[in-house]
């Protein structure tokens, strides 16, 4: 009986001791401090899942450009919103919302296209089986980014701008089927060190293509 009065005496000083109350503040705050690497992580993994919001600079100029354009299938009708996963066609950077890539076949006619030149964090530009006329903007060559430009299966017409230069970046060229597109294919093209492949392929550009 004595034995039992001992620990439990024994166990009250202990839990009043100051030794006691320093690992209870130390668990205290292990416990609120896992609490919030949990809710951090969480949010996180949140964030990272949800599409990015589209750079509003970017949405504006692909709004002006599809008010130049004629879209009978009605296929820019998803344009709208801020959310980027909306926009058919277009992929943005994670955060950013810039956008990188552009327009896969969608058989839309625009009236001019120079508005895309705005959109200078475009890594991929593909306007291939539209019905794109006229000659290729000479602002392409600003989209310092580009990696990849297909403008193949349009009724283009002229020969390639010599800004094209300034696209270091550049590893694919696709203007095949283009009869319009002729000229001499420029000497510059040895200069873009990147340049993987290029086809010129059903054009009237000439010399070796």
């Amino acid at each position: 009986m004595l034995c039992l009065v001992f620990i439990s005496h024994f166990k009250v000083a202990l839990l009043h001791s100051p030794f006691a109350e320093k690992a209870m503040v130390k668990t205290a705050d292990f416990t609120l401090f896992f609490f919030f690497v949990v809710v951090f992580s969480q949010s996180l993994l949140l964030a990272q899942s949800q599409p990015p919001g589209i750079d509003p600079q970017d949405k504006a100029s692909l709004l002006i450009f599809r008010v130049s354009i004629h879209d009978p299938n009605r296929s820019l009708s998803t344009w709208y919103g801020s959310s980027c996963s909306n926009w058919t066609g277009i992929a943005c950077q994670n955060p950013t919302g810039r956008v990188i890539s552009s327009l896969y076949p969608l058989r839309i006619c625009p009236v001019r296209f120079t508005h895309l030149c705005k959109l200078t964090s475009l890594q991929i530009l593909d306007l291939s089986g539209n019905n794109f006329s006229g000659n290729i903007p000479t602002c392409f060559g600003a989209l310092r980014s580009l990696r990849t430009l297909n403008l193949s299966r349009n009724s283009l017409v002229g020969s390639i701008p010599g800004t094209f230069v300034n696209l270091k970046e550049l590893r694919e060229v696709v203007l095949s089927e283009n009869r319009g597109l002729r000229g001499s294919v420029p000497l510059w093209v040895g200069e873009l060190t990147n340049l993987e492949r290029i086809d010129l392929s059903f054009c009237s550009f000439l010399g070796d293509t």
